[in-house]
């Protein structure tokens, strides 16, 4: 006959307290290590400090800081130097929107892609009605292309395609209205 060795623990047998013990610590760190990446992950204040910046220096740093993409011409951000930042734990848009005050230029956050451009948006006129323009962008193969940037021809309008290809844009109702799509290492289409 089998001696009941029933000592009145909770824990199946072979399952030591040092064991249990492991296995609560390992799963406090694996919530922690996940609430910690959610939170960077999600965040996007900055603290920045920089004297007598270009606008291109700027937007490396927040690159470096973000992990967003950015997208401009070089013709637009070489003239914008003399930049002072000093701020901490401020959003990017407003540190943005700081860097691009009284220099011609605004910007259009789409998922994770800024595009910097000329501040001229093309005004529609009274008699002049929007449509609104959709599409997808793909490649040869049909897989979606991202980031892609969609401007009307002749202006400075237009957006990025978003992580499935698509893109949306209000443009005014006129004929013969050209889209221009381009991305990086690609030819340009129209």
């Amino acid at each position: 006959m089998k001696k009941d060795r029933n000592d009145g623990s909770p824990l199946p047998r072979g399952l030591s307290q040092k064991m249990l013990l492991r296995m609560r610590l390992t799963t406090l760190l694996l919530c922690c290590l996940f609430v910690q990446s959610f939170a960077t992950a999600s965040a996007q204040s900055i603290t920045l400090k920089m004297r007598n910046a270009s606008l291109e220096e700027v937007i490396w740093e927040l690159k470096e800081k973000t992990k967003l993409t950015f997208l401009y011409t070089d013709e637009d951000v070489a003239s914008v130097k003399g930049i002072d930042l000093d701020v901490k734990d401020l959003d990017v848009d407003a540190v943005l929107e700081e860097c691009l005050a009284g220099t011609g230029l605004d910007f259009v956050k789409t998922n994770d892609a800024v595009i910097i451009r000329k501040a001229e948006p093309l005004a529609a006129t009274p008699q002049q009605e929007m449509r609104k323009v959709t599409g997808k962008v793909t490649d040869t193969e049909g897989t979606p292309l991202p980031g892609v940037t969609v401007v009307i021809a002749g202006t400075t309008l237009g957006t990025a395609t978003d992580v499935d290809g698509n893109y949306s844009l209000e443009c005014p109702e006129v004929e013969n209205l050209t889209l221009i799509f381009s991305f990086v290492g690609m030819e340009s289409q129209e």
